[in-house]
């Protein structure tokens, strides 16, 4: 059976789905790209910059907070004694401690990203 496809994304995903559409025109009719980034940036320092500059709208403790509390994750990820008891909060005990500190720190610029700076900073303010 040939059943067509169609590929879909938004930001980075958008890009792959584009790409696909592209490398693999055969396997797919279309491809939605919504966001969908125009040049890839490897080192995207600006994002995190971003980010700060946001979260400090709600005062200056917050990007403080907010980096004390990535320290605090990278110390208990990195002690063999709390590694999986805090990553198993997270159900996220097959990660390598990288990738949960990569995910532990991308989950807090998501939340800044799609408008919860408020809920975010207020939660570590109280």
């Amino acid at each position: 059976m040939n059943t067509p496809w169609i590929t879909i994304g938004g930001s980075y995903p958008g890009a792959m789905s584009a790409w696909f559409r592209y490398k693999y025109p055969h396997l797919t009719v279309g491809a939605w790209a919504s966001s969908a980034v125009v040049n890839a940036i490897v080192d995207f320092q600006q994002y995190d910059q971003q980010v700060r500059e946001s979260v400090s709208k709600s005062g200056q403790w917050c990007p403080d907070a907010i980096q004390n509390l990535n320290k605090q994750a990278e110390v208990l990820v990195n002690n063999k004694a709390t590694s999986n008891e805090f990553k198993s909060l997270f159900n996220a005990t097959t990660l390598t401690n990288q990738e949960f500190l990569f995910y532990f720190t991308d989950m807090i610029a998501s939340l800044v990203q799609y408008g919860q700076r408020i809920k975010l900073c207020d939660g570590l303010y109280n």
